[in-house]
């Protein structure tokens, strides 16, 4: 019987993905785990992953400091020491001064966030690079030395953003192809990233004096939001904060959509996934017009994010909640979740993916849905936080997760499928906003005067999504595909039901309470139902 493994082989369909290359792995200090050469313990089974090299999260939980202290006693003799870095960054304490009545049992539905760490490992004062050890073998050696201990730490996988993207749109005749996806979705106008003018007016968005109740929420913690005339800053907080904290990244070096060019700034092309959080605050425009956005900058230009990223903004937006249910200013009513990042575990036990499980539990306990995206890898091999769609929590609604369909409704070719994904939504081929802002150095083919136009005569600029003439509202759109993209569109639905419901039955969205908590975590389940069910 396997001790941490899948307890099988894989099923059909179940491959693994292709992996980062080694430009990703030193940027972010990550390293692949191979089965075939990673130290294993007897009966386990593992599956290629990610993680970063140097650090282990540890959930929350009475069996956390004990963890950590046997940790110490590992790596210490080697020449490394342990070092903290608690993943809501004093929120914990600061809620025990705002919020005393939500640090009380960690089972009721109003307890502040369990205080999950992420533990890091450097060399001591003195001491070679040489001597900080390796993550996995780490956790390796407490799973033989302590296994209770054991299980509750797991790795800080690498999550990536890959929506279907090609490299080098238009500078090959052929259109890139693998043996898993259809080429057609990585060629610009076909599926893949590149400008369309768009002539259709805003959505319309009805006036703060007209609505029911307060308008729904949707944080998308992702690559951020760039400049548009749909998305401007009374729709969209690009900067969120948490007690003074900076909700995610605020670097702005690695600021994807701003330039749009971060990763390789010399060569002048654009990020492989810049654009990508405006792009689905761009959906959710089209589909939930009255929804306010919150988009915090986790993920990095290249496409990737710490496991631990995730799970301090995680944090942070659950006590944004908690405070708005206690009625303290600064709190504000997180909705619905959209999450587009994932990972592969290296296995199926549940203290691989621990911390972030019980994080995603606790927002479920009160009220905030999780919509995830499925993955494009043509794979059924289950995407962690998607995957938690087959385990749902005691309280409040569960994942969901969301794979792609092509415009007529079948199946995208990309998407990842089985019975983990709970429903499909449109996500090839979508038009959506991108930042204005964005001029990547490739340039049209051809380039003239026009005489009689009195502007520049040229082809298509395939990375060009702002307008050489100011105040064209027929730019900053452009066509992309990706399951990324297929979550926010049952995020939007989904708030745009509970809006729906909330004026026709006069109850609004919930008024903030402590007792409200439950009261809103029932009433997600029920619209998620309706909305799954439509």
């Amino acid at each position: 019987m396997a001790i941490y493994g899948s307890g099988g082989p894989p099923g059909p369909g179940d491959v693994d993905p292709t992996l980062p290359d080694s430009e990703v792995l030193v940027r972010h200090n990550a390293r692949v785990l191979d089965p075939t050469h990673a130290p294993t313990l007897p009966g386990q089974e593992l599956r290629p992953t990610v993680y970063v090299a140097d650090s282990l999260l540890v959930a929350g939980g009475g069996h956390g400091e004990r963890a950590v202290e046997a940790l110490r006693g590992i790596v210490e003799p080697r020449g490394a020491r342990v070092q903290l870095h608690v993943q809501s960054d004093g929120v914990r304490h600061t809620l025990r001064r705002h919020l005393p009545a939500a640090t009380g049992d960690p089972d009721t539905a109003h307890a502040g966030p369990e205080p999950s760490t992420r533990v890091s490992f450097v060399a001591a004062a003195g001491a070679s690079s040489d001597t900080v050890p390796d993550a996995w073998q780490v956790l390796q050696e407490l799973r033989t030395d302590a296994p209770e201990l054991a299980r509750h730490l797991g790795l800080d996988h690498l999550m990536s953003v890959h929506p279907q993207w090609s490299p080098h749109p238009q500078w090959s005749p052929h259109p890139q192809w693998s043996p898993h996806t259809d080429g057609d979705y990585t060629s610009p106008g076909n599926g893949g990233r590149g400008p369309v003018g768009l002539v259709l007016g805003a959505p319309y968005r009805r006036p703060d004096s007209v609505l029911r109740g307060r308008r729904p929420v949707i944080a998308i913690p992702d690559t951020g939001c760039g400049a548009h005339p749909w998305l401007p800053d009374d729709i969209v907080t690009r900067s969120p904060s948490c007690l003074g904290e900076v909700i995610g990244e605020s670097d702005p070096a690695t600021d994807c959509e701003a330039g749009g060019r971060t990763v390789d700034p010399l060569s002048g092309q654009l990020d492989p996934i810049a654009g990508h959080g405006t792009f689905m605050a761009g959906l959710v425009r089209q589909v939930c017009p009255d929804a306010n956005l919150i988009t915090a900058r986790v993920a990095h230009g290249d496409g990737h994010v710490a496991e631990g990223s995730v799970l301090r903004v995680l944090h942070q937006l659950l006590t944004l909640t908690l405070l708005y249910e206690e009625g303290h200013e600064g709190g504000i009513p997180v909705d619905v979740i959209c999450l587009s990042v994932g990972y592969y575990p290296e296995t199926s036990d549940t203290a691989a993916t621990g911390a972030l499980r019980a994080v995603i539990d606790k927002l479920a306990a009160h009220g905030v849905a999780v919509i995830a995206a499925a993955g494009n890898d043509a794979t059924t091999r289950p995407m962690v936080p998607a995957s938690f769609s087959t385990a749902p929590p005691s309280r409040g609604v569960g994942v969901t997760s969301v794979g792609a369909l092509n415009p007529d409704g079948t199946v995208a070719m990309f998407s990842n499928s089985g019975e983990w994904v709970s429903t499909w939504a449109p996500g090839a081929a979508l038009v959506s906003t991108f930042p204005i802002t964005f001029d990547g150095g490739r340039e049209p083919y051809v380039s003239a005067q026009d005489p009689f136009a009195g502007r520049a005569r040229t082809s298509l600029d395939p990375d060009r999504f702002g307008s050489a003439v100011e105040g064209d509202a027929c730019s900053g759109f452009g066509t992309w595909s990706g399951t990324s993209f297929a979550a926010p569109v049952v995020a939007a639905r989904l708030a745009n039901d509970l809006l729906q419901s909330g004026e026709m039955d006069g109850t609004g969205l919930g008024l903030p309470s402590r007792e409200g908590a439950g009261a809103r975590a029932t009433r997600m389940t029920t619209t998620l139902e309706r909305v799954l069910k439509s």
